[in-house]
């Protein structure tokens, strides 16, 4: 019987041995070392929304990224519409010409909801590491300002890869679920595919389903193409 509870308490401690411990700074350095790859990013973005019980809804866009603060979104379908967003400026052009420039308070408002390259926002927020199962890091990020619609974030970290594949973002609302897929394309690890579950303000849940092809990364895009004039 002792030698039977003897090995039961060397088996305990050969899984706590094996349970892999990673900080938060180590976790940030893998998300930093796969984004640092990408220089800049265009790809064809096809979004189906359906809320409740309502009918599919499809949009359709091309999104360019360059850097860390530099976004063009043109949307094509159902309805033409360009976003550019150039550092602290955020420019918005409907169909029918008309510009709105969006103020630097604004893009503050936005910052504190998550807008904002994912490193710099876990650097700049309480986080902690869950656990770390399958090289799958879990952690919970409270924000230094909680607003209604970002009280707490939950993440799923692929440390292998550096990427984040699924997020939970508590809000006065409910919560909402996001999970994300990647491709490898020269090397880097990049977005194909997102699905949002989210609550509807008008009732139910919303859900949202991205994807992205014909991705194109580091081929140079001028830096006039994010230019807000």
């Amino acid at each position: 019987m002792r030698k039977g509870i003897c090995v039961f308490f060397f088996l305990i401690v050969l899984v706590s041995l094996s349970v892999k411990c990673i900080t938060i700074e180590e976790i940030i350095k893998k998300i930093e070392a796969n984004g640092s790859r990408i220089e800049d990013m265009e790809a064809d973005v096809t979004t189906r929304i359906k809320i409740g019980d309502g009918e599919i809804q499809i949009q359709k866009m091309r999104m360019a990224m360059k850097g860390r603060d530099r976004v063009r979104i043109e949307l094509i379908s159902p309805m033409r519409q360009t976003t550019i967003i150039n550092g602290k400026k955020m420019m918005v052009q409907t169909q029918d010409g008309k510009k709105s420039i969006i103020t630097q308070d604004t893009l503050h408002m936005m910052e504190q909801t998550g807008f904002q390259n994912m490193s710099e926002f876990l650097k700049g927020n309480k986080v902690n590491v869950i656990n770390v199962e399958n090289d799958i890091a879990n952690i919970e990020i409270i924000p230094e300002s909680p607003t209604p619609m970002v009280q707490k974030i939950e993440m799923g970290v692929d440390i292998e890869r550096g990427v984040i594949i699924s997020q939970r973002i508590y809000s006065n609302m409910g919560v909402m679920k996001m999970e994300m897929e990647y491709g490898k394309i020269s090397g880097v690890w990049v977005i194909k595919r997102m699905r949002i579950i989210t609550p509807s303000p008008m009732g139910g849940l919303g859900e949202v389903e991205s994807e992205y092809k014909n991705i194109k990364i580091n081929k140079g895009i001028k830096d006039i193409f994010f230019e807000i004039k």
